[in-house]
């Protein structure tokens, strides 16, 4: 199922976000990302679906005592996509943590600043194999999705048009906020990635391409 029939009314007494991949992933959010869904979760009712391998990997407690929210650990399967069809928005963190930022920023650095190096400069790790296959189960079921900065999602995705792209925990706390209080402009963000699926990544849009 696809579209329409892939979605079940979400419940508007909370704000309900889902997350589906692995679980390193998963904690990677901490505590960049996990600090914004705090920031929303003391102004609203919040739940957070994930989708992960819980009965190999076991469930995560680093995101049980990181969240201020209620949160399910769902295991992973074809069938458990069908829990996320109730969510408002989708979450998809990409990045890899950089311990130890500071030294980072001063090794990498060039001496007395020529290049203008800040502080606040991005410091963006990520794996070659990055891609798009997450936020595509995400786009058949007209679910609007929060995705980090790497280069496969920020080539997709028009910011504020077919989702929403984020960094830093200031930039998903202002993205969760906006999604949470507006579900009509959420709605049409959500009907955008659904029709960029139908004309780009649709299976039969893919085959056409590849005959060619």
């Amino acid at each position: 199922k696809g579209g329409d029939e892939a979605r079940v009314q979400p419940n508007e007494d909370r704000f309900t976000m889902g997350y589906h991949g692995n679980k390193i992933h998963l904690e990677s959010m901490i505590p960049r990302i996990t600090d914004a869904i705090n920031a929303i979760a003391a102004q609203r009712p919040i739940l957070l679906k994930c989708i992960y391998n819980v009965k190999e990997l076991g469930r995560s407690r680093r995101i049980d005592r990181a969240l201020k929210c209620d949160v399910q650990h769902i295991q992973y399967s074809e069938e458990a996509y069908t829990a996320l069809g109730d969510c408002h928005l989708g979450l998809m963190p990409q990045l890899i943590p950089i311990q130890r930022k500071n030294l980072v920023h001063w090794v990498g650095s060039t001496l007395l600043r020529r290049n203008n190096e800040e502080k606040s400069d991005y410091f963006l790790r990520f794996k070659p194999t990055t891609n798009i296959g997450r936020l595509l189960v995400f786009a058949q079921m007209k679910i609007p999705v929060i995705c980090d900065l790497a280069p496969s999602t920020a080539h997709i995705i028009e910011n504020n048009v077919s989702g929403y792209l984020a960094h830093h925990t200031a930039a998903w706390a202002h993205w969760l906020e906006k999604a949470a209080d507006d579900g009509n402009d959420l709605r049409i963000i959500g009907d955008n990635l659904f029709q960029l699926f139908q004309n780009k990544f649709h299976p039969k849009k893919q085959n056409q391409a590849l005959l060619k």
